[in-house]
């Protein structure tokens, strides 16, 4: 093995793999980072044996100035190889491998040599069937994500809670996340007749004996490596295999495991009516319950209170040894009957979030029962497409 790359270029796909890359494991070789060198470009891979991002680099890519003199294979400890990387100020760096599985490091007047491990011993990519797939551009996906992620539980107690269940079928995927407290779903309707992928948001290629289609769990773990790693601009391919996922871009393919198990029945945890609704600015609400959040968090119970009183809406918080807040909330509409409804402020600005500055609709039922909210829309369907629901705090 034997090649030069623009060290720039090179760093840009190591902190793309190096994501992957166990720090502590049972197995030592995954702390290394594969390293295998082609004809055609230049393969990395990193794993920690849930989480595997595979990423390469071509020869025909003439930004990345990639020349391959020699081809082959080794896993170079990680930690200590991207650290190097990084550090060395030449604008080209070269790799040689030599006797005895070491390889030589050059850049200006900078060397090092590293002692690999044969790449035969690093562990085989799970192989997943690529005939049947889902197509999304990253914008859409990195949204439907950020959306319902904030929901996924983080105690391991109830694992299949920590992460996020994926419902595919030949029409639509619907994400969800709960831990329990609160929840967190969102649609997109999948085009089945589209055919241009630059020109459309999804493409589905599941075959006539999908009809079920597929019901998953993501770790959250992946879901974050994932969109930090996604750009926008790029497509995104989702394969599924038994118990893998394969996320797949032009530059970079990342195998999760799945989550084991039955995702709670979620659907009827959603209201179908309400007896009071506020219309009211996501950003504007947000503000107002970050700064009630100040003093809640002085409290124990971390609460915030929510009053509709003759049509005025108002925030409020206390903590016993600081004081209060009450702030009157401007709404575009308020209807319905008058309610006091008791929530944790950091679950509610969680969501308002996802709405990136958006008008929303809050529902309420009772005090005592779980509160929804979605995009303000005319039409019933793209309110369904889009809802985050809370559970309030039970006071005395």
């Amino acid at each position: 093995m034997k090649f030069s790359i623009n060290r720039l270029a090179f760093i840009s796909i190591l902190n793309t793999v190096q994501r992957a890359i166990a720090q502590r494991t049972t197995i030592p070789i995954l702390t290394g980072l594969k390293i295998d060198v082609t004809r055609e470009g230049l393969w990395l891979t990193g794993s920690d044996a849930d989480l595997s991002i595979e990423a390469h680099l071509e020869v025909s890519d003439p930004s990345v100035q990639l020349l391959v003199e020699k081809t082959g294979a080794i896993v170079l400890p990680a930690r200590f190889f991207i650290d190097f990387i990084k550090k060395l100020s030449g604008k080209m760096v070269s790799l040689s491998l030599e006797d005895d599985n070491k390889v030589s490091i050059v850049s200006d007047q900078a060397r090092v040599e590293l002692f690999g491990i044969d790449a035969q011993n690093y562990p085989h990519l799970p192989q997943i069937n690529t005939e049947e797939s889902i197509e999304l551009s990253g914008a859409l996906f990195k949204q439907l994500v950020n959306q319902t992620i904030v929901s996924v539980s983080t105690q391991e107690s109830r694992p299949i809670l920590t992460g996020v269940h994926f419902t595919i079928t030949k029409q639509s995927v619907k994400a969800v996340a709960t831990d329990a407290h609160r929840l967190s779903q969102r649609i997109v309707k999948l085009d089945e007749s589209v055919s241009d992928t630059e020109s459309n948001d999804s493409v589905n290629t599941l075959s006539e004996d999908d009809e079920d289609g597929y019901d998953v769990i993501v770790p959250s773990k992946s879901l974050v490596e994932l969109i930090r790693t996604i750009e926008d601009d790029e497509d995104i391919r989702l394969m599924i295999s038994e118990n893998q996922i394969l996320f797949q871009t032009t530059h970079f393919n990342l195998y999760s495991r799945l989550l084991e198990g039955n995702y709670p029945d979620t659907d009827r945890l959603i209201p179908e009516s309400s007896n009071s609704v506020i219309t009211i600015n996501s950003n504007q609400l947000l503000q107002a319950t970050d700064r009630a959040s100040l003093m809640a968090h002085h409290e124990d119970d971390n609460a915030v209170k929510l009053t509709i009183m003759d049509g005025n809406v108002e925030l409020s918080s206390y903590a016993s040894e600081m004081g209060n807040v009450t702030e009157k909330l401007e709404c575009e509409a308020v209807t319905g009957e008058n309610i006091t409804i008791t929530f944790n402020p950091d679950y509610l600005k969680a969501a308002l979030k996802t709405f990136d500055g958006s008008d929303i609709v809050l529902n309420f039922i009772a005090s005592t029962r779980p509160f929804y909210m979605t995009p303000k829309s005319e039409d019933p369907i793209d309110k369904a497409q889009f809802i985050h629901l809370i559970t309030p705090i039970r006071t005395n």
